[in-house]
């Protein structure tokens, strides 16, 4: 049973959190967007404790956990934000004190600077049209035109 109330009370947290981080339940109360939010580590702290119930609580406390995790997710969403504001809070400070712990994502797979790329597309694009606006002919670095196709090279009959 231990076991089970301290699922049900990790969880609470990790609802706690969710609830008070949910960028659309912000907008809805006309609140301040949260200043940081990480919801899979919320969703970790509410679905984690339900992986390892079952085998420190058998079937029964899992079955208590889900059901006191469903009511009190519905009645937390319930709640004027106002209500949920201190827990979410201090269920905020304890994941972003997780948050902290976290290994920095690898650098793979490398993504190309597109940023750079970009501003040479643009600069590129921007050197061609003075080209065309000068009436200058392309310059030797320019691809070659392609050639047409041999529908449009066919002879018309006159």
């Amino acid at each position: 049973m231990a076991a089970t109330v301290v699922a049900i009370v990790a969880s609470l947290a990790g609802l706690a959190y969710l609830t008070g981080t949910d960028p659309k339940r912000r907008r809805a109360f006309r609140l301040p967007p949260a200043a940081s939010s990480h919801p899979r580590l919320g969703w970790a702290a509410v679905l984690g404790p339900g992986i390892v119930l079952p085998v420190f609580a058998g079937g029964g406390g899992f079955t208590i956990w889900i059901g006191a995790v469903s009511v009190i997710g519905w009645a937390m969403a319930a709640l004027p934000p106002e209500r949920t504001a201190l827990v979410g809070r201090r269920c905020a400070a304890l994941v972003d004190r997780i948050a902290a712990f976290r290994p920095a994502r690898p650098a793979w797979p490398m993504r190309p600077a597109t940023d750079d790329r970009v501003a040479a597309l643009e600069a590129r694009v921007r050197a061609l049209e003075a080209q065309l606006a000068a009436g200058d002919a392309p310059a030797e670095s320019d691809p070659a035109p392609r050639p047409r196709s041999r529908k449009t090279e066919a002879v018309r009959p006159n």
